[in-house]
């Protein structure tokens, strides 16, 4: 074969062209040139390398000429069959993609932009002959703003005059009949004869649909049948195709939002989204129209109430809302789901504790909740939320957050850009100002941003400690020094006579600053903690003096104040003991937190002095160098405790030492190497108590059954506590294994960590050990093994706390 078919062919020196036969049938060409000779392929290769390529237009087919595209053509094969259809193939020999291709797209994309435009034409001269029907709203007035319009005629097979919509399982229940290119859609809410009812009518459609291999707006369920796919909800499913049903089973989720999550998550007036959920719900139009990009702002209406007339939800609110409900609902509907999800079985050595083997299996979470969050935050997307700053988005975005898998790793899951959108939101209508918040007029609205800037603020600086990121917010991105929606009367205190609301109860028991001076620990450990130089080097010995004196500094001050109290009620309900145990295991958890850090990274000056000795590959005198083998020191941390700022002021973290420690040289001497010990006693001991008292908190709630109506606000200090216990072969680890498997009823991960947290205490009793830099002090300390506690039984009762004041009533959430 010509090794140059395309470039300089034998014909083209004989005056062919690029019509030739020769080019297109190289076996007919073969029989009327003949086949070049030694010599001439000689020739033939000494001119290709000295003449200029042909020019283009003679080589170019007349398709791409046409076009005036680049053409390469393929001899022998100009076309082939594939599908059924006739493609070229003159422009693929140089790896360029065929023009028809191009031809074909553009020649597409013309004839179907010129029938939407006649059919457009033709749909709008049809409506704009028949006068509009009553109580319907126009675009302008539509309060779903930022999404797609679509055309009235879709609109009218799917909603009548009086508003009350076809949504059901007999018609098409997305109110549109075309999908986008997303593998979801968002409901046809924008229309221009859609009313709010419908509207909303369509959007539960959309939440309540089973998810298909397609997307659901494409496929029109069958009168009479019902889609397949709803079968894998469980057998009461089939109801969803039920329009008054929808309505009923999303006022059902409404309410155990407001009763299980509102308490921790208090964003959102009760009283007003209820209102202004039935009236979507019951009027066949809407109000008078309020702009979305306003903030949905309330006005009062004299009275102390805020009026509802012209506000409507959110469809992002209400999806989120809805979502937040299906977790904890105990519906028949998400029973049957639950109970016939895949289970998660354990193995039958079991946690090998209590001698039983087991086989125990754990019930997954609902997969129809698990559809809806994954609803909640398509809607969310398709509205925008994370993109344009308005005071809704803002509560949206914290709401969904915490309402996601926990757990980094997961691709869907908890990754802080939820957390991200909300703070960049209330950045840029500067809520982190005092002189704007002090500003805003209406207490419902100002009280809503003040909790939400909080809410932001706190569960940013917990989330870069819990996952080990940088904070979004520093110390100085506001200015912001209060922490009540107004001054609270003088009458407050007198708490036997006032039912205080959430937010009152948060500042009279100074939950605000106490998790606010927490946060601030927090989020100055994680910049120290988390970058790049102390992974490689280690931690700073006296950024960890700093850290450990700032803890002991919010104990003392604090930790009385919210923490669970010496007198801990037996009778306490759902809240307040979640509450309390939350705000107590959230500090405990900071220990636990730094005794993984110096364990991962150990003491900068520590290591630098161990790498100089590998390097030099000397045999100094024992004491002069650093080693695992020290026994515990008597003496105790200079200034530990006394003199030394710490987080007290902030801006000592990491740049401050304790008071009388001498700069550490390398290398090390005895005194120090001695004092360096000593420092990691203390934070294994401050670890190992707080990870026992988290268990033991744990047990209780798990005891009375709460964690599984818990929205993850003890996951976190159960998991990494858990965690500590089981790398040390404590049994409390049951403790934390139980109430793992107790938030499996939400979040399905919390089983396969409860699993995982077996599997490392079973390697441990078997003699394996993960412990690194802090296995010096471990193993001379013999906290490992159960030596230290005095068995399971302990770790199952709360230990006395620091203080015994009664707890707040709730709290901000990841914490």
């Amino acid at each position: 074969m010509d090794p140059h078919p395309l470039h300089l062919h034998p014909s083209a020196i004989k005056g062919g062209d690029s019509t030739n036969t020769s080019l297109t049938n190289p076996t007919a060409g073969a029989s009327v040139v003949g086949l070049p000779s030694l010599m001439e392929q000689n020739h033939i290769h000494e001119l290709a390398k000295t003449l200029p390529p042909p020019r283009r237009q003679n080589v170019a087919c007349d398709a791409c000429r046409a076009r005036k595209v680049r053409c390469t053509q393929l001899p022998g094969q100009d076309k082939y069959a594939e599908q059924g259809r006739i493609q070229r193939l003159h422009c693929i020999s140089k790896n360029y993609a065929c023009t028809h291709y191009v031809q074909q797209a553009t020649s597409e994309k013309k004839r179907s932009s010129a029938n939407r435009r006649a059919a457009r034409v033709s749909t709008n001269a049809a409506s704009s002959s028949k006068s509009p029907p009553p109580n319907l709203s126009s675009p302008s007035n539509n309060n779903f703003s930022g999404g797609r319009s679509n055309g009235s005629a879709t609109n009218n097979n799917n909603s009548n005059g009086n508003g009350s919509g076809s949504a059901t399982g007999t018609g098409n229940p997305y109110g549109t009949p075309y999908a986008l290119s997303l593998p979801y859609q968002l409901p046809n809410s924008r229309g221009a004869t859609t009313s709010v009812r419908d509207a909303t009518l369509q959007l539960l459609a959309y939440l309540f649909s089973p998810e298909g291999p397609t997307d659901p707006a494409t496929s029109i369920p069958i009168r009479g049948r019902s889609p397949p796919r709803y079968h894998d909800w469980g057998e009461l499913s089939v109801r969803l195709e039920s329009e008054a049903f929808r309505i009923e089973f999303a006022l059902d989720l409404v309410e155990v939002f407001f009763q299980i999550c509102h308490t921790r998550l208090p964003l959102l007036n009760p009283t007003q989204f209820r209102a202004r959920l039935k009236q979507a719900l019951s009027l066949p139009s809407p109000t008078s129209p309020t702009s979305l990009d306003s903030g949905r702002t309330n006005s009062s209406n004299g009275d102390g109430n805020t009026s509802t007339n012209n506000e409507h939800v959110h469809p992002a609110l209400l999806a989120t809302v809805l979502a937040w409900g299906a977790k904890f609902s105990e519906h028949p509907l998400i029973v049957a789901d639950r109970t016939s999800s895949p289970s998660i079985s354990i193995e039958e050595d079991g946690l090998g504790l209590n001698g039983s083997g087991g086989g125990e299996v754990l019930i997954g979470p609902s997969r129809f909740a698990r559809t809806l969050v994954n609803r909640a935050r398509e809607v969310a997307e398709a509205e925008k939320v994370h993109r344009v700053s308005t005071v809704d988005h803002v509560v949206i975005a914290l709401l969904i957050e915490p309402l996601q898998n926990q757990t980094p790793d997961e691709p869907d899951g908890f990754h802080g850009f939820w957390l991200t959108a909300a703070i960049r939101h209330l950045l840029f209508l500067q809520i982190n100002h005092k002189s704007v918040m002090t500003n805003i007029q209406d207490p419902e609205a100002r009280g809503t941003m003040i909790f939400a800037w909080w809410m932001a603020c706190l569960a940013d600086a917990y989330h870069s400690a819990y996952y080990r990121r940088k904070p979004q917010l520093d110390d100085d991105d506001y200015d912001i020094d209060f922490y009540t929606v107004d001054p609270l009367p003088p009458e407050v205190h007198d708490t036997q006579n006032m039912a205080l609301s959430p937010r009152e109860q948060y500042e009279f028991l100074g939950y605000y600053r106490a998790a606010h001076a927490l946060a601030r620990i927090a989020r100055h450990m994680s910049k120290q903690l988390w970058r790049p130089t102390t992974e490689s080097d280690g931690i700073p010995f006296e950024v960890l003096v700093a850290l450990v004196n700032a803890l002991n500094e919010w104990r003392d001050e604090h930790l009385p104040r919210v923490g669970v109290p010496s007198d801990f009620e037996s009778e306490w309900d759902f809240v307040s003991a979640v509450s309390a145990c939350a705000s107590d295991a959230t500090y405990h958890v900071m220990w636990v937190i730094l005794f993984n850090a110096v364990d991962d990274y150990g003491i900068k000056e520590f290591n630098e002095a161990l790498r100089l000795n590998q390097h030099t590959h000397q045999n100094p005198h024992p004491h002069s160098l650093p080693t695992h083998s020290h026994s515990h020191s008597q003496s105790v941390l200079m200034g530990m405790g006394s003199g030394t700022s710490g987080v007290g002021g902030i801006g000592g973290i990491g740049g401050g030492s304790a008071s009388g420690l001498t700069p550490v040289s390398s290398p090390l001497s005895p005194g120090a190497t001695m004092e360096m010990e000593s420092v990691k006693h203390k934070v294994l001991d401050e670890a190992m108590h707080a990870a026992l008292r988290i268990a033991g908190l744990t047990g209780v709630l798990t005891s009375n059954g709460y964690l599984k109506l818990d929205p993850a606000v003890m996951h976190f200090s159960c998991l990494t506590a858990g965690t500590l216990l089981a790398r040390l072969g404590r049994p409390e680890v049951t403790n934390c294994v139980a109430g793992l498997k107790q938030y499996n009823h939400a979040y399905e991960e919390a089983g396969e960590e409860a699993i995982e947290m077996e599997r490392v205490y079973r390697a441990v009793l078997k003699g394996e050990s993960d412990i690194g830099h802090m296995s010096s002090v471990v193993a001379a300390s013999g906290v490992g093994m159960g030596v230290v506690g005095g068995g399971q039984g302990e770790g199952m009762s709360v230990d006395v706390p620091y203080g015994g004041h009664h707890s707040h009533q709730g709290q901000g959430f990841f914490g």
